[in-house]
């Protein structure tokens, strides 16, 4: 084999293992970004019962792909941008922080210990909201970051 073959080849390669790597499944911003708040069109409270691990080696992903053996259990504040369409998810690109002015973006993460934490918080916001709630349970090969954009997607655009 030639050596320019052996390049073509090698950069083949490399071309198909990068295209097999996935998105990044950051939840959180590394810094803040502000945006000011007439282009932000609403703020959604999503609570969250889990059985997959917290992550650790990276906390932006705040829960990774890995199942835990007991449940935790979250709330997650997300902002939606002014510009966002109907029935689109409007993201960062790759690893880039969210900017709450254009995307959809993860602003907070509260943790509760236990359940009863977890159904006192549920309850106060579901009395405060109505007694209306809306449950949704990922499907299968979804990250937890696309699990809480999808139900904040949802959420905003059934309101």
């Amino acid at each position: 084999m030639t050596v320019h073959v052996k390049i073509v080849v090698g950069l083949a390669l490399a071309l198909a293992l990068a295209g097999c790597a996935g998105p990044t499944h950051d939840l959180l911003n590394r810094k803040a970004v502000a945006a000011p708040a007439s282009d932000i069109a609403a703020r959604h409270e999503i609570f969250v019962a889990t059985t997959r691990q917290q992550a650790t080696k990276d906390p932006r992903q705040v829960f990774d792909g890995d199942r835990s053996l007991t449940t935790s259990y979250a709330r997650v504040d997300v902002t939606v941008p002014k510009i966002h369409q109907v029935g689109a998810i409007e993201r960062a690109k790759g690893s880039a922080d969210s900017n709450p002015a254009k995307q959809f973006t993860a602003t907070d993460v509260v943790h509760y210990g236990d359940a009863r934490q977890f159904a006192k918080a549920v309850g106060a916001d579901v009395s405060m909201r109505g007694d209306r709630a809306l449950v949704f349970v990922h499907g299968f090969n979804n990250g937890f970051d696309d699990g809480i954009y999808r139900i904040t997607q949802i959420a905003h655009d059934t309101k």
